[in-house]
């Protein structure tokens, strides 16, 4: 008897050794692998300081825009990139009219202006499947390329989902995503020639049938910050960029903004932006800021300076944005006051 307690001791014993084992096995195990993410993300940093090349961006609202680069040394233009006009065809594009700018059908509530998140938009609730639709009609042209996005937070089991009505390939679902925000998009080339110059942009609920809907839950979603922008119109056929690129590139904007990106700017490179406009000094600014996306650059005199200059061959007064010592990628947002 004593022999067998002995042996469940020891086997208890041995057992508590083994979860010990197992246990600083996985906090070594866990150790090391965070250990290998901050070594990564310590390098990533140093690589994004060590860069010999940067990137620029400037929106703007109420100019018309292209960029100049200029050597430091012999002030002869070496880069010429210009800016490029979009906008976006979705009006009250953050729902924060009243519903009469949209059409409601079916069993739906609909609330604009509601703040969720910090963010203006819509809140859909309790939407009936098959028979709830929320839609706008937007024109369109036959055979251009869109892109599409949208913002949403959504607790609906239910399938949503945003499209073009009269484009089968123009949609995207919205499945819950436990009411965080989030954005999603797609491009597709307009295919329907029989419905007239527009398309129908809505929101429905397409999800399981009307006998199965589980009216006991309130089943909230949240839209913002809707954007639909004709690509083939802005870029030509051929020369519109990519989802990912647009993704990445371009921020939600309402109504008409004017944009450029160039790419591949030295170190300590001057770049000027020269921009057309009817304000004849920069006081007409309502907002300008320049940010360094890591904090190796900053918008202080040194490495910012803003002039007015008129052309007597062109009649037209023109703004320049200077950016000196760039080291890093700088975006940049200018809006013109009245």
């Amino acid at each position: 008897m004593k022999d067998n307690k002995g042996f469940i001791a020891t086997s208890l014993i041995y057992s508590f050794f083994l979860v010990f084992i197992a246990i600083m096995a996985a906090l070594i195990g866990n150790f090391i692998a965070n250990k290998t993410i901050l070594l990564r993300y310590n390098e990533d940093l140093e690589d994004k300081k060590n860069r010999d090349t940067f990137n620029i961006k400037l929106t703007s609202r109420g100019s018309e825009n292209f960029k100049v680069v200029y050597d430091e040394d012999t002030n002869e233009e070496i880069v010429d990139v210009k800016g490029q006009t979009l906008t976006n065809l979705i009006q009250d594009s953050e729902f924060v009219n009243d519903e009469f700018r949209w059409v409601k059908n079916g069993e739906i509530e609909f609330t604009p202006n509601n703040l969720y998140e910090n963010r203006s938009g819509l809140l859909i609730r309790n939407s009936v499947p098959s028979s709830s639709v929320l839609q706008k009609n937007i024109m369109s042209i036959y055979g251009n390329k869109y892109y599409f996005s949208i913002e949403y937070a959504s607790n609906y089991s239910e399938l949503l989902e945003a499209k073009l009505s009269n484009t089968p390939s123009a949609k995207i679902s919205l499945p819950s995503n436990n009411d965080i925000y989030k954005r999603v998009s797609f491009s597709y080339t307009e295919s329907n020639e029989t419905t007239g110059p527009y398309n129908i942009f809505s929101i429905e609920n397409t999800g399981i049938s009307d006998e199965l809907y589980d009216t006991s839950k309130t089943k909230e979603a949240h839209f913002t910050k809707a954007m639909l922008i004709d690509l083939t119109g802005h870029y030509d056929a051929g020369r519109e960029p990519h989802t990912d690129w647009l993704d990445e590139n371009i921020e939600y904007f309402d109504g008409t903004i004017n944009y450029l990106k160039a790419d591949y700017i030295e170190r300590n490179e001057e770049v000027i932006i020269k921009m057309y406009t009817t304000q004849k000094d920069f006081k007409n600014i309502k907002y300008l800021k320049c940010t360094g996306k890591n904090d190796s650059w900053r918008d202080e005199d040194a490495n910012m300076k803003t002039e007015i200059k008129y052309d007597n061959n062109t009649s037209k007064y023109y703004g320049f944005l200077t950016l000196k010592n760039i080291s890093d990628d700088i975006d940049c947002n200018l809006e013109w006051g009245v």
